[in-house]
């Protein structure tokens, strides 16, 4: 994958949990241009990336997050616009790990261009969009409003136009300050482990900003004393530089945060290099030998 010119998923879902589950995606191409201000219906095509938050009714709402459906009050999203044909839109949505086709209609007006998408697909968070955006400008805006009944059926969304390159040499940061201080002071119950990686987050190793798993391979030395959060946090820098839509929450919180990160996939395993593939198992057999630790030390 080296932009967004041409994206294809259409292998098996790598997760960034520790027992992989499998999930069959349908083939999706992007054929956009690099155009950022929209003026003709076909600027519209590419990738938009933004805020999908909870309107401000639902933003104190309590939520449990089992570690399957991942959606919080505060999420980034990706609405990848596929075609426009006679004002007919296609495309896919991606958000919180999960990806849906939609389909939808353009109404192209003098000043402004309107987006009514509908999101298809067997699981409960789909729902309508209503998007616009004025002529000459650079982001979309509105709603997005949900099919059937959860627990935050209205969000706001505002995205720009952003074009994906698959970029090894990009780096990561610390999480801001605000947001670092609010991981455990949170509404949404969540499970035992992810404590791990908050840990990890909150006082990052070094080496997660410093080593480069997708163009150096890792040795012994480097990882054996990281935590077992660390390892996890190391291991899925890899997925994020390909574009990986992150599950967990304390990813999303992560590298959502990174300005230069943008979800577009549900399955990078297309594009792993082979030092990727060597770093990734390396990392995974560290991990299992420290759950095997903990194990045998209860």
């Amino acid at each position: 994958m080296s932009s967004c010119t041409k994206l294809i998923k259409n292998e098996h879902v790598v997760l960034e949990n520790e027992k992989a589950t499998y999930t069959q995606l349908p083939n999706f191409e992007v054929q956009g241009n690099s155009n950022q201000t929209v003026i003709a219906p076909n600027d519209l095509i590419g990738f938009w990336v933004g805020s999908f938050h909870a309107n401000s009714e639902f933003k104190q709402i309590a939520l449990n997050d089992e570690g399957q459906l991942a959606w919080h009050t505060e999420d980034k999203i990706t609405i990848a616009i596929e075609s426009i044909k006679n004002n007919n839109l296609k495309g896919f949505t991606v958000v919180a790990g999960l990806t849906n086709k939609f389909t939808g209609i353009l109404q192209d007006n003098v000043d402004n261009f309107v987006l009514q998408i509908k999101q298809t697909g067997k699981e409960i968070g789909i729902g309508e969009f209503f998007l616009s955006i004025d002529k000459n400008q650079d982001y979309l805006q509105g709603e997005w409003t949900s099919l059937n009944q959860i627990e935050i059926p209205k969000r706001t969304c505002r995205l720009e136009k952003r074009t994906f390159t698959y970029d090894p040499n990009v780096v990561f940061s610390p999480t801001k300050k605000d947001m670092t201080d609010s991981l455990l002071g949170t509404l949404v119950a969540q499970p035992d482990d992810y404590s791990e990686i908050y840990e990890a987050i909150s006082m990052p190793s070094e080496l997660i900003f410093t080593a480069n798993p997708s163009k150096v391979k890792l040795s012994e030395d480097d990882v054996s004393g990281l935590s077992i959060g660390s390892l996890i946090l190391l291991r899925n820098t890899i997925f994020a530089r390909h574009g990986y839509a992150f599950k967990k929450r304390p990813l999303r919180i992560f590298f959502e945060d990174q300005d230069w990160y943008i979800p577009i996939s549900s399955n990078p395993k297309q594009g792993l290099t082979s030092v990727e593939k060597y770093n990734i198992k390396m990392l995974e057999r560290y991990e299992k030998n420290y759950r095997e630790y903990q194990n045998f030390a209860r």
